[in-house]
């Protein structure tokens, strides 16, 4: 038998989309050493929009601070989400062995 470590997990996906000015101004009002030089929100958006679309949960997050995107996540996971078939990430795996 496997240990409790090595058992398969139910798997709920949620995509935190905040919307790319929320991010824009978020990183802007990092301090310096924090912000990460990005301009790829238009297509880092699309993309995930594409692929990610029709999966699970899409939470906006644009007027939450992190701890009231946790506080949501956890509150509402299990009636917001199903658990993912095994292999559902399949196409995910083969993204980044490229």
């Amino acid at each position: 038998m496997r240990p409790a470590s090595c058992r398969a997990r139910r798997v709920s996906v949620v995509t935190t989309c905040p919307g790319i000015d929320v991010c824009r101004a978020r990183n802007a009002a990092r301090a310096a050493e924090e912000q990460f030089a990005f301009d790829g929100y238009e297509r880092l958006e699309a993309e995930m929009r594409r692929e990610f679309g029709d999966i699970g949960w899409w939470l906006d997050a644009s007027d939450h601070t992190a701890d009231e995107t946790a506080e949501e996540l956890v509150a509402q996971l299990a009636s917001r989400t199903t658990a993912m078939l095994p292999g559902w990430n399949a196409w995910l795996r083969r993204l980044h062995s490229d």
